[in-house]
Formats: structure tokens, sequence, C-alpha cells
């Protein structure tokens, strides 16, 4: 709820008359029905999943308990970042270098929020934070209609099946180019809400995302090369702070030495 008052806030044009006011009391309430809808799915569906499902949420639970610094946290993130950047990778040799070569369609276009996110540090705050409330509420999601096609089918592996060709429509493809992409995209997602969890789901999911709605490239002339370097330099910090606490301690470099 504060994530989504905070981005469209920072998203809106503000001007001093009583609309303000009334812009104000529509954030508010918006961002209460989202975090009311997102609440009721998540304690209805929280005990079944622990039950069935009690590895996924090892990570998710010691996050919301607040320890950043906990190793196991640390590796569902960075292995979350890896996995976004493969999705991003899978995204991009299918759309921008396969289907063009034969003249299928034209590359991508950039994602909804990119050229909002390079108006300024305000819109850029607001787009970033916009792109973490989508992760939660989308990733979530997926994990409750994994949840409930495995219950109404009554066996995983039919409804791991259902959910990698069900889940791509969410993604509205518009041809069978994009449907197959996102089949791929979707067992590769499966894999990682099952195996690793929801953390990694999350950053993953966010990482692909960031990469599509920021406009990400090395090239300093460009005027926008501040927003790219600082999209940039958020991920790097990211992979970081993960890369530091995975080790639970241990020395970057070298052997630890035993007590004696």
């Amino acid at each position: 709820m504060i994530v989504m008052i905070i981005f469209r806030t920072l998203g809106a044009h503000h001007v001093l008359t009583f609309r303000e006011f009334r812009l104000f009391l529509y954030n508010v309430s918006l961002a209460l029905l989202f975090a009311g809808l997102l609440w009721v799915l998540y304690i209805a569906l929280e005990p079944y999943v622990r039950r069935q499902w009690p590895k996924i949420l090892v990570s998710w639970t010691r996050l919301l308990s607040g320890d950043w610094k906990d190793p196991h946290i640390a590796r569902d993130i960075l292995i979350g970042c890896m996995f976004g950047i493969i999705f991003q990778l899978i995204l991009h040799f299918s759309l921008n270098i396969i289907q063009p070569l034969f003249g299928y369609r034209n590359p991508d276009p950039p994602g909804a929020f990119a050229f909002r996110s390079i108006e300024g540090p305000r819109l850029f705050s607001s787009v970033l934070l916009n792109l973490l409330f989508q992760s939660v509420y989308f990733v979530l999601g997926l994990l409750c209609l994994l949840f409930l096609l495995r219950t109404i089918l009554r066996n995983q592996k039919a409804a791991i099946a259902v959910f990698i060709l069900f889940a791509p429509l969410l993604a509205g493809p518009g041809d069978y180019w994009d449907y197959g992409t996102w089949v791929a995209i979707c067992c590769l997602g499966c894999f990682i809400l099952i195996r690793f969890g929801i953390v990694t789901g999350l950053v993953s999911f966010f990482v692909l995302i960031m990469f599509s709605n920021f406009p990400i490239g090395l090239d300093a002339s460009v005027w926008y090369s501040g927003t790219s370097y600082t999209a940039l330099a958020i991920l790097v910090v990211i992979v970081l702070y993960a890369f530091y606490y995975s080790l639970g301690g241990r020395p970057i470099f070298g052997t630890p030495r035993l007590d004696e």
C-alpha cells in the first residue's frame, strides 16, 4: 500500500488546489484496494502453500521478518538477478534477432514506462517503485494460479503443464512467436518458483521488467545516458549486496581459517 501511494504521488502532476486533496484520497483508496486484495489472497493461500511447498516460503518469510543479511535471502536474490538477465536475453534473442531474420516482425518497442523514466529523478523513482509493486503482485498471482491448478488437478506435473500453456496468455501475446517465447519463459519461471521460491521469482521478474522499461545502454553520448547508468547501477548494487551476504561471513578472497 505504501509503495503504491508513493509511486502514484511521484508520478502525478501537482497543482496546489482542492483537486490535490481529491487526488491524494484517490491514490490512498486505490492503494488500499490493491493492498486489501493482495492481503486476502496471501492469507487465504499461505497456510496451504506452506503445507505443500514449504521451501518456497523460507527466504520470503525471513525477508518479511526483516533479516536482510540472511545468506539464504542473499543467495535467492543473486540467483533471481541471474535468471532475470536470462529472461531478458531470451526475449531479446527471440524478438529482436530470430524473428527479424525471417522477416516476421520488427524489433520490439521500449516498455510502457521507458519514456516516463527519462523525464527526471521524480518520474524515474515513480517508475522504479511501480515495477517493484508489479513484481510482488505478479509473482504472488502466478503462485496462486499454480497452486489452484495443483489443487484442482490433484497432480503437480499436470498443474505445471497447464500453467506453462495458460500463463503466457496473461502476457497478451499477439502471435505464435510471442506465445512460444513466453512459454519458454514460463517453463523457466515455474522451475524458479518451485525450486528457489518467491524471492527468486520476484527478483527475476523485477530485473526482467526493469530492462524492458528503462533505456538500458552504455553509450555516454546519448542524452538519456544518466537514466541508463542509474538503472544499471541499481542492478549492480543489488548483485553486490546479494553476493556479499550470500557468503555468510566468509571472506571473499581466500579460505576461512579454522579456529584452533
